[in-house]
């Protein structure tokens, strides 16, 4: 059996023009003068026009949307993400965690990611403690033999910080469903917005609680990770259960570049397909060509065989959604 992903983030696609001064209290207000003096020539709708018409042009099995569909995580701007993944196709395709933009600052589920409905987890016990998106995550979504674990790590937090946290209460649900997955011989690929590995961003764009999630892979194991937030495309290797697994970054899909070309948007497609003994992994990744105003894919690199040994009597789960 084989899979293919498109794996996008960091798109920021809202537009923040004609708010009202009420709307920009505190943090907002440093994220708005951000947006106005640099953001919005940085982020680009043609650019996302693009890449619609790319995806539509050899659709994904799944798509994997890592985050930061906003900039200020606003009510009408979680309407507006809503309206664009409806294009992209629909929630049995479309799979969508929360990043650091969509936490901006303190609201409520209703008013904030509640809008996503039903780009979300419709199930799923809400925690004692933490943001309410922890309630709704992890999420899991099987296709075939490969099983999609969305991780939330989004937080509000003060000025200048976009950190993330996974939690106590998401990560012993976390634990519990990589556990089971495992058992059924599926192959885990766990996709989250902040890097699960050190040194790719700067502190104050960090993980907390990585040590957490980490205690907690090398508990379950995990196949692949996929995640956004460096707005650049990074390749790592984790050691995890003594396998050196795979951790993928994606830059922003929006992005103009103006910053250097290894920030310009991008998006990658991932090819998973069944050999002997484990599963192929192919990387293709698009990246925006200003010239031509679409996106152009580089050669397809063969990232090797991903150990693995499929279960005989396998069991496919029901979606998360």
């Amino acid at each position: 059996m084989a899979c293919d992903i498109a794996h996008t983030s960091d798109l920021h696609l809202t537009g923040l023009s004609g708010l009202g001064w009420r709307q920009l209290a505190g943090k907002r207000l440093l994220g708005y003068l951000s947006w106005a003096f640099r953001r919005r020539r940085e982020h680009r709708p043609e650019v996302l026009a693009a890449l619609r018409k790319d995806l539509e042009a050899a659709p994904p099995d799944v798509l994997l949307v890592t985050g930061d569909l906003t900039h200020l995580g606003l009510p009408d701007e979680f309407s507006e993400a809503a309206a664009f993944l409806r294009r992209l196709g629909g929630p049995e395709r479309v799979l969508v965690v929360p990043g650091n933009h969509e936490a901006y600052a303190r609201s409520s589920y209703e008013e904030g990611l509640g809008r996503l409905a039903p780009y979300l987890p419709t199930e799923a016990p809400r925690p004692t403690e933490g943001p309410p998106a922890w309630g709704h995550f992890p999420r899991v979504d099987v296709r075939g033999e490969f099983a999609f674990v969305g991780l939330s790590t989004a937080i509000p937090t003060p000025p200048f910080s976009a950190a993330g946290r996974v939690g106590v209460p998401q990560s012993r649900r976390l634990e519990a469903m990589l556990s089971e997955l495992g058992k059924e011989g599926l192959f885990r690929i766990l996709y989250l917005h902040h890097p699960a590995e050190s040194g790719v961003v700067r502190p104050r764009k960090d993980l907390e609680d990585r040590a957490l999630l980490l205690d907690c892979l090398e508990k379950t194991g995990v196949e692949l990770i996929l995640h956004g937030h460096a707005h650049r495309s990074v390749r790592s290797r984790l050691r995890i259960r003594g396998e050196d697994v795979w951790s993928l970054g994606v830059g922003s899909a929006s992005a103009m570049g103006l910053e250097g070309e290894e920030r310009r948007a991008r998006y990658h497609r991932l090819r998973l397909e069944r050999e002997r003994g484990g599963v192929r992994l192919t990387l293709t990744a698009s990246k925006w060509d200003p010239e031509s105003r679409s996106f152009a894919a580089a050669d397809a690199e063969d990232l090797g065989v991903i150990r693995h040994a499929r279960a005989v009597d396998q069991t496919v789960l029901d979606s998360g959604n």
